[in-house]
């Protein structure tokens, strides 16, 4: 593992996992092999989207008058924010998903009657996960998913029972790859357009080099 490289070196290194020469190879296998942490998001639990978006999706289950009893988080990596998402909602169960096994193995570690983790793809329906979930959580990965986002969609959709909660957060500055692949204002719109019903979304930053957006969609 190159773990001892400086914070500020790890985003620009790690981003050459997922597009290279132009290209959108998304190799987090091959990420999670050499680093640790990528994009020191360990220290970053507690930024200004994370609270935000625990902060609005706490309100938006309140307003709702749901009590969930199950959470799908996708792209959990070794399972960031799996303790902050079931001091939330505590009579929930978590289920962190990841397309990494290398990383996976690192979240089982943390497995209890309250947690499960798997290897799995969100662009692939998995049958076993149909109207499995009240909440399904995406902190800063469904950009990576834009190639085929009208088939990932479709499968957030499934796996939410009725009255289910999907919330993201996305950042995105001037330069990045998500510009040419899905801005979140695309999202927000192909969201819309496909029936959800928005329960809540915002920007924060939104004229900085980093904006960042949060948004809370319910069936």
């Amino acid at each position: 593992m190159q773990r001892n490289e400086p914070p500020n070196a790890l985003p620009s290194k790690c981003n050459d996992f997922v597009i290279k020469n132009n290209e959108f190879i998304r190799d987090f296998e091959g990420m999670y092999q050499n680093y640790d942490d990528p994009w020191n998001q360990r220290q970053e639990s507690e930024d200004l989207a994370i609270k935000l978006a625990f902060c609005a999706l706490s309100e938006v289950v309140k307003i709702s008058n749901i009590s969930p009893d199950s959470i799908l988080d996708v792209g959990c990596a070794d399972g960031y924010y799996a303790e902050q998402l079931l001091k939330l909602f505590p009579k929930a169960t978590y289920f962190g998903t990841d397309i990494s096994p290398t990383v996976i193995s690192r979240s089982r570690i943390k497995e209890n009657r309250s947690t499960e983790f798997a290897v799995n793809d969100i662009r692939v329906r998995t049958e076993s996960l149909v109207k499995r979930f009240d909440i399904i959580f995406c902190s800063k990965t469904i950009y990576y998913c834009a190639p085929e986002i009208k088939v990932v969609l479709p499968n957030i959709r499934d796996y939410l029972r009725d009255n289910g909660l999907f919330c993201f957060t996305y950042n995105q500055q001037p330069d990045s790859f998500s510009n040419t692949w899905l801005t979140y204002k695309k999202l927000r719109h192909m969201l819309l357009r496909q029936g959800w019903k928005e329960k809540s979304f915002f920007e924060v930053n939104r004229f900085s080099s980093k904006a960042i957006a949060i948004g809370i969609y319910s069936l």
